[in-house]
């Protein structure tokens, strides 16, 4: 094993970005600009309002006890939401969650629109969609949060997405009408005498993969639709229309959500035809995103960086497996600590993870600035 340099990291860095990349966008994206979208403000905000709503059922209540035990004894929310399988309880946690989630997304919306502030990942985002080439015009995104941060920063930057939906105000799920929205025809070469023939090209765009659900979407018994119209709604009245979102935990409501639901099968088509993957304030927590992810880094020997704050106990797993992983960070359990305006570099090629003083790159403001826009980059 050698030591890494900071020429050699950037290099590769670079080099990846370089390559049709699928950006993986996680929670801790969306803490960067509030820590309230984070599990910790949701646990806190079910423990306040799941009780009131709840009270007319008992076997909700004896549920629901169990989770706040495990709740405040310090269990992640994910875990202590594992066991959850009562119908009535889930469609309760569903309604406190978007509800809340929402009222953070309505506080944001405005102030992004108007410019008043730079979401981290937008930045990210928009120099990631500027990097797009003519034959490779599809920036696939895969994310299991479902605040519309990205698609606000998109609508700030003026960058055409889709989500896989088709219509009007209100839009039902169609993966191929969606994607010939962004098909547009343009004239061919003339070739001697012959005519020009129109050729068809895919705009450059912005394909979002939204696994886990969105604000924006909801269903009413079989009917599933996207309409903007109701997303900051509050649905604690009673009313047959609910949010089509899963929340933190393992239960059957999750695997019947899968099943009613295309995303992850377009989502899983999106993996398989990238070069490199880029993850962002992703935890490796979520084996309904991963699992065909980790396949192709670690059978197919594709190349990934993850860029976040703080390691998960799952990515340095993944890490220690991998020899083209990276990571940009700047805390971990089993690797040393730095000071908050340091960055630690890591691949398991090198006997040590590389320390950056004076430079936060784990900011993926600060990575775009430092990485995709060094003057020795290609981006």
């Amino acid at each position: 094993m050698s030591e890494l340099t900071i020429d050699t990291a950037y290099k590769e860095l670079q080099q990846m970005l370089n390559e049709k990349v699928l950006l993986v966008v996680g929670t801790g994206a969306s803490m960067a600009v509030d820590i309230r979208f984070g599990m910790g403000a949701l646990s806190e905000e079910l423990l306040k309002k799941i009780p009131c709503q709840i009270e007319s059922d008992d076997k909700s209540k004896i549920q629901w006890q169990k989770v706040a035990d495990k709740l405040q004894k310090g269990i992640d929310l994910e875990s202590a939401l594992k066991e959850t399988n009562d119908k009535f309880l889930i469609k309760k946690i569903v309604q406190v969650s978007g509800d809340f989630v929402a009222e953070l997304d309505k506080m944001y919306k405005l102030e992004i629109l108007d410019n008043k502030i730079e979401v981290p990942i937008g930045t990210f985002i928009r120099k990631l969609f500027k990097g797009l080439r003519e034959y490779a015009p599809v920036l696939d995104i895969i994310t299991p949060n479902y605040d519309l941060l990205i698609e606000h920063c998109c609508d700030q930057y003026k960058i055409p997405y889709i989500t896989g939906f088709y219509g009007g105000i209100k839009k039902h799920e169609n993966w191929e009408d969606s994607k010939n929205q962004m098909l547009c025809i343009k004239p061919g070469r003339k070739r001697g005498k012959g005519k020009i023939s129109p050729i068809t090209k895919t705009k450059q765009h912005i394909r979002l993969h939204k696994v886990h659900g969105s604000l924006n979407w909801f269903y009413n018994g079989s009917d599933k639709f996207e309409d903007n119209s109701l997303t900051y709604h509050n649905f604690s009245n009673n009313t047959s229309i609910e949010r089509f979102i899963i929340t933190p935990g393992d239960s059957k409501y999750q695997k019947a959500f899968l099943k009613a639901f295309d995303s992850f099968a377009n989502a899983n088509e999106a993996v398989k035809g990238e070069g490199a993957f880029v993850f962002v304030g992703y935890g490796f927590n979520d084996d309904h995103i991963q699992n065909k992810i980790v396949t192709e880094i670690l059978d197919e020997e594709k190349p990934g960086m993850i860029i976040t704050k703080g390691l998960s106990e799952n990515a340095e797993k993944l890490l220690a497996r991998s020899e083209n992983l990276w990571a940009v960070y700047h805390i971990s359990k089993n690797y040393n600590q730095v000071s908050e305006d340091e960055t630690l570099i890591y691949n398991k090629e090198f006997d040590k993870p590389l320390t950056i003083k004076n430079k936060s790159l784990w900011r993926i403001e600060e990575f775009s600035r430092e990485i995709l826009e060094s003057k020795n980059g290609n981006i």
